[in-house]
């Protein structure tokens, strides 16, 4: 009962076959060596007879290497539908198979020497004619010098050749594969490290968010650590966590304990923000430290400044309100007005300009403005038009 070669035996195998080419290089240039003594000069001769076979083995063994460079498997619905059921699945085994490349070229050239006929022929003996009259000189110019350089490049041409076939079929595949997998393998391993990163992150949001009496609130230094090596989806999730709780509970009395508890999650991700690319950060900070229990207008007005800068000068819906409550702030911050006094032209002009650029941004600003007492007393004091 015969058995198929196992894969070790086969490399074996090829092994061998590579070990007897190696060996046919020797060979051959101990025949050089041979050719040369009989030569008038020695070491001329020898030199160039090496040369050239080092050239043609190089070579050879380039193109072996182009023919042997495995391709990875390209499954197509065409190929499914028409092939073995058997072989698609072993064929999927493998992430790489043979080349076909040597087979499709030698195909075609069986079809070219037919198509053209027995002139092509004499064309390639002409030619391998001149090439061992033009390497005759270089061989000592003895009457078989020629024949000795033709035998010499076409010997070392397709010993290079299969050398370099045969190394490439038996490790490229191999090192190739090897290295695909240390590839994926590591990524799994960074996917799987971050998974514990963005979970981390999150449960930190969440104890932020939702504080119980048998846990510890995070530090902001934790929360600013955990956001910075969260993913950007993982970050977006916090901000709409952080964005939900706020809109929630910044009208009620009752709530405003909860809603300052997103004041350091926005901290957090303005903290790992390095390019400045994300506006809204710094906008629902300024909400946040505007609608707290104890107000904190100047930071408020900050944050809201940095919004409007991150932002540019163009408005989209809801953005419009950051002049708004940046407005608000300045005229909460006017000692002026606290004394029912007009401000004073700069301070005037400055909360008049945001007003009319958010009334100018969208129809509902320009109601919320209307509605805000505090807005229209100062409009009055200041004699202002919005």
């Amino acid at each position: 009962m015969t058995t198929e070669p196992t894969q070790s035996n086969q490399l074996q195998r090829g092994e061998y076959a590579l070990m007897f080419l190696v060996v046919g290089l020797v060979v051959g240039w101990v025949l050089i060596l041979a050719f040369a003594i009989a030569a008038p000069s020695h070491l001329s001769v020898f030199g160039v007879g090496s040369m050239v076979a080092a050239a043609s083995t190089l070579i050879g063994a380039f193109l072996g290497f182009l023919f042997g460079v495995p391709r990875t498997l390209q499954e197509t619905g065409n190929e499914d539908k028409g092939s073995d059921k058997t072989a698609n699945r072993d064929q999927k085994q493998s992430a790489y198979r043979p080349n076909t490349n040597l087979e499709q070229i030698s195909d075609w050239l069986t079809k070219v020497l037919l198509g053209a006929g027995l002139t092509q022929i004499s064309s390639i003996r002409v030619s391998i004619r001149n090439l061992g009259t033009t390497l005759a000189p270089g061989f000592g110019g003895m009457e078989n010098a020629s024949a000795f350089a033709i035998v010499t490049v076409m010997y070392y041409l397709f010993d290079g050749f299969l050398i370099g076939y045969l190394w490439t079929r038996l490790y490229l595949a191999g090192a190739m594969v090897e290295a695909d997998v240390e590839t994926l393998t590591r990524q799994i391993n960074e996917i799987k490290e971050q998974s514990d990163v963005d979970a981390k992150a999150l449960a930190l949001a969440i104890k932020q968010l939702n504080p119980s009496a048998d846990r510890t609130t995070p530090t902001q230094k934790e929360l600013n650590d955990a956001v910075r090596d969260a993913s950007q989806p993982v970050r977006a999730q916090i901000f709409y966590q952080a964005q939900t709780v706020r809109q929630e509970t910044w009208s009620e009395p009752g709530k405003k304990a909860k809603m300052e508890r997103t004041i350091p999650l926005f901290r957090a991700l303005i903290a790992c923000d390095a390019d400045e690319a994300y506006h809204r950060n710094y906008g629902q900070l300024g909400y946040a430290l505007r609608d707290q229990r104890a107000p904190d207008w100047v930071g408020a007005a900050a944050a809201l400044t940095k919004a409007i800068e991150i932002r540019g000068s163009g408005t989209d819906h809801g953005w419009g309100l950051y002049e708004f409550n940046r407005a608000m702030c300045k005229i909460m911050t006017d000692g002026s007005f606290k004394r029912r006094e007009k401000s004073d032209p700069d301070s005037a002009k400055r909360i008049s300009d945001d007003l009319k650029s958010a009334a100018n941004a969208e129809d509902f600003v320009r109601a919320i403005i209307r509605e805000e007492q505090v807005v229209q007393d100062w409009l009055l004091i200041n004699d202002v038009q919005i």
